[in-house]
This record gives C-alpha cells, structure tokens and sequence, in this order.
C-alpha cells in the first residue's frame, strides 16, 4: 500500500486511493461471487425493480473492470 500511496504522492487523497487499489480485487471477487450466487437463488431476473436496477449497477461495474465497458 506504502509503494502504491508514493505513486501518489501529490494527492490528499493518496493512501484513501491506495487502500482502494490494494482492495480492487477482493471487492471485484466478491461483487462477481455475490452476482453468481444471486442468480442461483433468486433466478435470472430479479422482481424488485430497486434490486433489478441494483444488479445491472454490479454488472456494469464488473464489465468497467474487466475492460469491457467504459
């Protein structure tokens, strides 16, 4: 985390932004796990139009994070 903070060191946001990296692919591990078993439980297509709307949000920020979508 030390070495990514250095990377940005002008920021007053340095070691917020290298706490971020360092977790990226433990929350994007997660967020893809949750989508899966999500599915298996609930079905393919939620029926709450609030989880519906959540579930595209995780999606689309899977697809941003594998290079898919911008």
């Amino acid at each position: 985390i030390i070495q990514v903070a250095m990377l940005f060191e002008s920021s007053p946001n340095a070691e917020t932004n290298a706490h971020l990296i360092a977790s990226a692919p433990d929350m994007y591990e997660a967020l893809k796990q949750l989508i899966v078993d999500y599915r298996i439980i609930c079905g393919k297509k939620p029926k709450n139009n609030l989880l519906q709307t959540r579930l595209k949000m995780a999606e689309k920020a899977l697809a941003k994070a594998e290079g898919k979508e911008k």
